[in-house]
């Protein structure tokens, strides 16, 4: 008799109602892609990033600068060794990683409540590794998204805020599951992200399901 795998057992899908409740949005467009490629094409990347900011309604402030993987590692290992919102579970891999990640962003834990003006003023600081300069849009989309579920979370004062799981569920919520999955892999080969194929094939339904029934209530 085949198993459930234990990673998507109850906990798994009780991540996935939870993050559910700040809400869900219809699977991204091609025309948003295909502004998010233009902006990529031109080396704007802090017009990306302002773009997904738009697209999922999160209105606050973001500085976007690119810093060599030494710096992007020491930074990650300054604000382990001070638990600024690090994942427990993730702590070793964020340690073992450190000169790898993609990009990281620097909240205050004093940032505003979701909506408000003062969250519109608010500033978060989301610096990348010069080689995602060389990555896919979908790469680059995926890791900003990653990003800015964080300030989501934080913003909405969400108990899994430090989840990487919520917030990796949180990308496929907001309807970017298609690029969460086509910009999986680094050039390098290496594989990112915190999901495994069958929870982000779980969640991606799941998520569908939810919108689908929201739909009908409206």
């Amino acid at each position: 008799m085949e198993t459930l795998d234990a990673t998507v057992g109850p906990g798994f899908f009780q991540k996935i109602l939870s993050v559910a409740s700040i809400g869900i949005r219809p699977a991204v467009t091609g025309e948003k892609l295909a502004r998010y490629r233009e902006a990529f094409a031109n080396k704007e990347y802090a017009r990306i990033v302002a773009r997904l900011l738009g697209d999922i309604d999160l209105n606050t402030r973001i500085g976007v600068s690119f810093l060599s993987a030494q710096e992007i590692g020491a930074i990650i290992e300054e604000n382990c060794q001070q638990g600024r919102m690090i994942d427990p579970d993730q702590l070793e891999t964020y340690l073992a990683d450190r000169f790898g990640q993609p990009a990281l962003i620097e909240i205050s834990p004093l940032i505003p409540p979701f909506g408000t003006a003062e969250l519109g003023r608010f500033k978060s600081s989301l610096k990348f590794s010069e080689f995602m300069k060389d990555e896919t849009l979908e790469t680059f989309v995926r890791c900003t998204l990653h990003e800015l579920m964080h300030i989501l979370l934080a913003a909405h004062r969400h108990p899994l805020k430090e989840s990487e799981i919520a917030v990796e569920l949180a990308i496929l919520a907001q309807g970017y599951g298609d690029i969460y999955q086509s910009g999986s892999r680094l050039r390098s080969g290496k594989t990112i992200g915190y999901l495994n194929d069958l929870q982000f094939a779980v969640a991606h339904e799941s998520f569908k399901i939810l919108l689908a029934e929201q739909e009908e209530v409206i």
